[in-house]
């Protein structure tokens, strides 16, 4: 397995859709019809900001995305909270209605039972490694076992050659703010009001006002502490304690 992990093809890809062509066909050597790949390089980053590669229907993609189906899915339930392969089938999807019905539609469109594998990645990178198929589950049951060292090989590779292009879509994704918002937004994580602000800069608190409102909107935040826990999670002013340590 390790001469799988140092010469897997995945490494040589030439660009995202040739990588997951690459992941496509080790899914398929698994017998595993469907493969999803889902990678945010940042933690403060959303679902949608995230690397995100699959090759089930669109049509399906499209209707999971609209209804948000991923906020009742047992498959991304335990992704985010468990580090173990997840088998899953029907008898996963039956503790409510609405996981009934989402597995239902899933299989209407070939995914009857797969394999889930969470990614926690050293700096924060979070994900996950999907394989679905559309073969009745207890004919491959017997296989499942065997095959989950392999695939959490497999996953690991992925995770590794799939970070960068999971780096350049948080990277494109991550607010500019201005020397000015940077400075502002030190002290707001210190936790200072706009009129604090104003008199240790020595701005107009006018001034503070606009770019407190101007650090919100890119953030794509309601309030001071969201924006502030943001900022945080995707490190926009990693140096915040020695600048202003400094002025204090």
């Amino acid at each position: 397995m390790l001469c799988t992990f140092v010469e897997s093809p995945l490494w040589d890809a030439s660009d995202a859709d040739d990588w997951f062509r690459v992941l496509v066909e080790m899914g398929q050597a698994h017998n595993f019809e469907y493969t999803t790949f889902v990678l945010s390089a940042n933690g403060g980053l959303s679902i949608s900001d995230a690397f995100y590669k699959s090759n089930q229907p669109i049509v399906w993609r499209k209707i999971y995305e609209q209804k948000r189906h991923g906020q009742i899915d047992p498959i991304v339930r335990h992704c985010r909270s468990k580090l173990s392969p997840f088998v899953w089938g029907e008898e996963d999807f039956s503790s409510r209605d609405d996981e009934r019905a989402l597995y239902e539609q899933g299989r209407a469109f070939g995914s009857h039972w797969g394999v889930a594998l969470p990614i926690y990645g050293p700096n924060g990178d979070v994900g996950m490694l999907s394989f679905a198929s559309s073969k009745r589950f207890d004919e491959e049951k017997s296989n499942v076992a065997r095959r989950l060292p392999e695939l959490a090989l497999i996953r690991d590779i992925a995770y590794e050659t799939g970070l960068r292009y999971a780096r350049q879509k948080a990277n494109a994704a991550i607010p500019r703010l201005t020397p000015c918002e940077k400075e502002i937004l030190r002290w707001m994580i210190l936790g200072k009001t706009n009129l604090e602000i104003s008199m240790i800069i020595c701005k107009k608190k006018t001034t503070i006002n606009f770019h407190a409102a101007n650090i919100l909107n890119k953030l794509d935040a309601n309030s001071r502490t969201v924006a502030v826990v943001k900022a945080l999670k995707m490190r926009l002013v990693d140096d915040w304690r020695a600048d202003v340590g400094s002025r204090q």
